[in-house]
């Protein structure tokens, strides 16, 4: 990211705290900047490992606060996402704001989705008087990948249960004919 933007999220961050009468420290710098830079959906823990990758050291409760601050001030959006932990992105304008995301419910994989036509729709929906700035839809589903686990799974059991009852009837045909 080029360092005119670093810097305007900085100075949008520092003027935030200011308005608000909140201190600005050297830690709660390190993870807008850090933050600045993140190019997809981050966790917490994607945070701490890139502070840490630098030979910084910022606790787990000061991530959490300073992400909720970035939040607060447009910077961030914070995405619940089914059962994960949440999920942060910085905040766009525009469309780039707008989100299409699949969830699987299993392993919790997300990805987002690029649909035209949906999109098209979406743009040329009127709620009233009501002026929409962004959207985001969470289709939550099973993925390709957990759902061919969930198949071969179901075959294997089925095979196994086939070969029991094959037994299980070998075994009577046994104990008839030795009657």
């Amino acid at each position: 990211m080029p360092d005119d933007k670093l810097t305007s999220t900085l100075t949008r961050f520092r003027a935030y705290l200011a308005e608000k009468g909140m201190r600005r420290t050297p830690e709660r710098d390190i993870i807008a900047l850090k933050v600045a830079r993140m190019t997809n959906l981050f966790d917490v823990e994607a945070v701490k490992a890139a502070i840490e990758a630098d030979g910084q050291h910022v606790s787990l409760a000061t991530i959490y606060t300073t992400l909720n601050l970035l939040v607060e001030c447009g910077l961030l959006r914070r995405h619940r996402l089914g059962n994960n932990s949440a999920q942060y992105e910085k905040a766009a304008a525009g469309a780039k704001a707008n989100h299409f995301l699949t969830i699987c419910t299993q392993c919790g994989k997300i990805k987002e989705v690029k649909d035209i036509a949906l999109i098209q729709f979406m743009n040329s929906l009127r709620v009233g008087a009501f002026k929409v700035q962004y959207y985001q839809l969470y289709v939550h589903g099973i993925c390709n990948a957990c759902s061919r686990r969930a198949k071969r799974l179901e075959r294997e059991q089925a095979k196994a249960q086939a070969m029991e009852q094959r037994r299980l009837e070998r075994e009577q045909e046994r104990l008839k004919s030795k009657e």
